[in-house]
């Protein structure tokens, strides 16, 4: 469990619940109260405690009562499903960690990102506006259509499969999972370094409740989040909830900003005691400009000298200071210097999607049937590239997955499922970077099918051993191209040489620049070229790169695990997984780089899970050995054409190991403490990768043997992207009882160590070591009916960078800042 609990402010403000005339408190486990399953967190009238830690896990998806017995001292369980079984989080031999839907609530979780917060093992950033997950060194730099996620993001059990719609889903929620390792069983493709489930909190039959959040702060922010529980007769029950977030740009130009509104509802129908049905809808509509993004630093192109910005990380690249630095730029293929961004950015999307939760109880066991549709409209423009970026991507997926599960009771326990899932991308993107401009068009279809099952043997009542396996058939076809558009100089001096203007297709850019033609080509690889009249001296060169192809393939992975309980609350495993994401497409010129092939892992794991001190005191540690083959590796990089093109690329090995100590202590009755240390050594043990040219790099670089032949640069034995050494995560929280009120105060710091953020593992691209905290006072009624809360976020002002980029044409490195300093009050209502 080792938990963003450790992050104070993840030590929810209800986390300790205080009983009426001084009882002892229960206290929830990780970062909030955990109410009985279904209630999200919310506590209805005359509630005061959580289940007790002799209780058997409760079925998340059975209809629960929102009374819970108050007897219990100590740590609370919690219940998790991380296994697809409902099972007490410290009985659950797998690295997983949780966040309850208070703590989300309190530390105004409304993206992704701020989950970088709460678990330390976790590091997620908004590179434009796209959702860049990373889980203990692994991860993708997944920013379009053409490349999947390592991390899986799971909503409700279903599995999203852009990164771009894992945003609009963190309100009236029971919890979130982060499972940390390969997920290859039970998850399948594309859970290479882990997976995050996000579980919305379920109806409730025979009762009526609800619950109502208003958070303002700086930045003229404003959230509002509501959720109501309307009991149907004895059968039936529907749960609505909504949330809309707005705030100011974080950055000087108005970037950085949020706009978001959404709904969800879900029907619940128990018409018999075996069966149970669920359904449900949601939507969420992102809009504003798009995630901040500052100017990290810039090349000199004569001396090659690098030097970074004069600007804080709040200084955002349409700002005209920044402006008048990329004007300086200069580019040899026009000859001449570069301008400012433009046009502005946006975002403007929609998601939404539909989903059934059916279970069915039999003597054999539960079937479980969960068919769902998603439907993502993604339109954006982001300048972290410092060169326009335009998305126009249609995705539709539809899934269904069937299982059966034993009874938790049998000494022989079986899980047994099937998986389909199908997905059509139509994409109509554009780069435009001022010497050249790219088009991307095409459909992309995905159909991936995979039979599951695991076996779980009770050797006796201490010792268990299981096992579990799953094949997976996966087919990918594309059928689509790129056109591009480059200008160049054929004088010896072009003082006016053209600077492509913004356009979203080849006939737009050719009517904005005045362009005339075509002519014969001076230039032989080009297709067709283009003079502009004003300066003659300047063509335009047109060229096609086709992309038709398709790519199947099939996999086994598997597990093996021991666990062993050395007491009653001391658990000891020890497990050997492995995992698998499927290959697929880049657009490039070059043949030998429009595809990429599966990458696989191996990971090992030993772990202990322990409650000491009469449940006072949790102790959980663990220690991780990873080993990957053809590791895929997204970036931004030059084909040789000479343009900017976007290309994953199988890097050849690299390892992962380290350890993590995650604790809390019930220390005084009304007084908690906790922290969780992790310990990170990841490395690329063989990346070697080609370039037409040689770019700025850490790694060693081999000139070509012959003329025209592509640089080698070499990368192994570095430090992986987004690996810092050590985390940290320290919280306290204190409880003072005021009769029929309580005064709540927390606070927590983050601490991690220096970590590359961009691909080319430059010095400018490396994050410097940086300390974080939060704090928060609360008065609230008894029984947490009503809470008014102060609360302050990165107290100082700490804007790590979650990724840079680097642009070879205007020879600038973007980057994208975490938000600043943050404060303000929040005021909840359940009832």
């Amino acid at each position: 469990m080792r938990l963003g609990l450790l992050n104070s402010t993840a030590l929810a403000a209800s986390m300790l619940i205080v009983a009426a005339g001084g009882a002892q408190p229960a206290m929830a486990a990780i970062g909030g109260e955990v109410a009985p399953t279904g209630t999200g967190g919310m506590v209805s009238p005359g509630q005061t405690g959580t289940p007790t830690a002799g209780q058997q896990a409760a079925d998340p998806a059975a209809p629960q009562s929102n009374s819970a017995d108050a007897t219990q001292t100590g740590l609370a369980d919690i219940v998790v499903t991380a296994q697809r079984r409902s099972e007490n989080l410290q009985k659950v031999a797998v690295a997983v960690s949780v966040v309850s839907a208070d703590a989300l609530t309190r530390n105004n979780v409304t993206q992704s990102a701020q989950l970088t917060t709460l678990v330390p093992a976790l590091q997620v950033a908004n590179s434009g506006t796209t959702n860049v997950f990373y889980l203990r060194g692994v991860g993708t730099f997944a920013v379009n259509a053409f490349s999947d996620p390592a991390i899986a993001f799971n909503y409700d059990g279903v599995y999203i499969s852009r990164p771009s719609a894992a945003t609009g889903v963190f309100y009236d929620l029971e919890r979130v999972e982060v499972l940390k390792g390969p997920q290859g069983t039970l998850y399948g493709r594309n859970a290479t370094g882990g997976a995050i489930n996000v579980l919305p909190a379920k109806p409730v039959i025979g009762e009526n409740f609800g619950q109502f959040s208003a958070v303002l702060g700086n930045y003229n922010a404003a959230t509002l989040q509501g959720g109501a529980n309307l009991s149907l007769g004895e059968t039936a029950a529907l749960r609505v909830a909504g949330t809309y977030t707005k705030h100011e740009g974080y950055q000087s130009d108005g970037t950085g900003d949020e706009d978001g509104k959404g709904a969800r509802a879900q029907l619940l129908w128990k018409p018999s005691s075996d069966l149970t049905i669920r359904v449900g809808g949601d939507y969420y509509h992102a809009g504003g400009a798009s995630s901040g993004s500052t100017l990290v630093g810039t090349i000199n192109p004569f001396t090659k000298a690098i030097s970074p910005s004069p600007y804080g990380r709040d200084v955002g690249l349409y700002d005209s200071r920044v402006s008048q630095i990329l004007s300086g730029q200069y580019n040899f293929q026009v000859g001449r210097t570069m301008t400012g961004l433009s046009p502005y950015a946006f975002n403007d999307s929609t998601f939404w999607g539909v989903n059934a939760d059916i279970s069915y109880i039999t003597p054999i066991g539960t079937f479980t049937l969960v068919p769902a549709h998603r439907d993502i409209d993604f339109n954006a423009r982001n300048n972290i590239t410092t060169f326009s970026s335009e998305f126009h991507e249609r995705t539709r997926q539809n899934s269904v997955e069937l299982r059966l599960a034993s009874p938790d009771t049998n000494k022989l326990r079986y899980l047994v499922g099937g998986y389909y899932f199908h997905e059509e991308t139509e994409v109509a993107d554009s780069f435009s970077q001022q010497n050249l401009s790219n088009f991307l068009t095409g459909d992309l279809t995905t159909r991936s099918v995979a039979a599951f099952g695991r076996l779980t043997y009770a050797i006796t009542d201490r010792l268990r051993l299981s096992g579990g396996i799953r094949y997976t058939n996966d087919r990918k076809t594309i059928s689509g191209g790129s056109q591009l558009a480059v200008d160049v100089c054929t004088a010896p001096a072009c003082p006016n040489g053209l600077l492509l203007p913004y356009a979203t297709s080849l006939s737009d850019l050719v009517n904005r620049a005045g362009l005339v033609g075509p002519f014969p080509s001076p230039v032989p690889s080009f297709q067709s070229v283009y003079i502009s009249p004003t300066s003659p001296t300047n063509i335009v060169g047109t060229s096609q790169a086709p992309l038709v192809a398709v790519q199947s393939g099939s996999k086994v992975t598997y597990r093996a695990n021991v666990e062993y309980d050395v007491g009653a609350r001391s658990l000891l495993y020890a497990s050997f997984e492995t995992g698998y994401r499927g290959g697929g497409f880049s657009f490039a010129v070059d043949p030998t780089r429009q595809q990429y092939r599966p990458e696989t892992i191996q990971a090992w794991t030993v772990g202990s899970k322990n409650r000491f001190l009469d449940n006072r005191l949790q102790l959980n540690i663990e220690a991780f050995y990873w080993r990957y083959k053809d590791q895929q590796i997204a970036h931004l990089g030059v084909d040789s054409s000479g343009s900017q093109a976007f290309f994953t690329e199988n890097i050849g090995t690299s390892r992962n190991f380290g350890a993590e100590v995650e604790t809390q202590f019930l220390i005084f009755p009304h007084t908690t403490l906790s922290g969780d240390i992790q310990y990170l050594d990841a490395k690329y043990t063989s990346f070697v990768y080609k370039s037409p040219s040689p770019p700025p790099t850490r790694c060693g670089v081999s000139a070509p043997a012959t003329a025209g032949g592509a640089y080698s640069i070499d990368c192994s034995g570095l430090q992986a992207l987004r690996s810092p050494k050590w985390t940290l995560n320290l919280g306290i929280q204190h409880v003072i009882p005021l009769g029929q009120f309580k005064i709540v105060a927390e606070g927590s710091a983050r601490y991690q160590t220096s970590s590359y953020v961009g691909f080319e593992l430059l010095d400018i691209e490396r994050q410097a070591a940086y300390w974080t905290g939060q704090a928060s006072l609360t008065f609230a009624s008894e029984n947490d009916k009503f809470a008014l809360s102060a609360f302050v976020n990165n107290i100082g002002n700490q804007r790590p960078l979650g990724d840079v980029v680097y642009n070879s044409a205007l020879n600038a490195f973007g980057g994208a800042p975490g938000a600043p300093r943050l404060y303000g009050v929040r005021f909840q209502v359940k009832y």
